[in-house]
């Protein structure tokens, strides 16, 4: 899973560079969330295959019930979120033309 991620990671920076978007502030940081929600979701996969798909949940006065594993629930959030994320990279990346006026930064964030 890493090396398909770091792949598309790879080919997202390299189109983005070629299109000249790669220091638009707006790219830079929806790049920066994008690769965060890939790393989040990476650790949520190592924990449901650590932990399994359901979890003993204690309760009240020593009681355990068998739940699906809530990070199951999370993994999917931050999918659907990273796949918003990566639409919207590509999107800015497909409107480099008309991103003339977006600012430039020149620091490291």
């Amino acid at each position: 899973m890493a090396r398909d991620n770091n792949t598309s990671i790879d080919e997202i920076q390299a189109l983005a560079e070629e299109k000249g978007v790669d220091t638009s502030f707006y790219y830079r940081t929806t790049f920066q969330r994008y690769t965060y929600q890939l790393r989040l979701m990476a650790q949520l996969q190592r924990d449901i295959e650590a932990d399994g798909m359901y979890v003993n949940r204690e309760r009240t006065k020593g009681l355990v019930n068998r739940v699906m594993n809530p990070a199951i629930t999370e993994f999917n959030k931050v999918a659907t979120a990273a796949n918003n994320t990566v639409g919207t990279l590509i999107k800015i990346v497909q409107s480099a033309d008309s991103m003339l006026d977006v600012p430039v930064i020149e620091e490291e964030l």
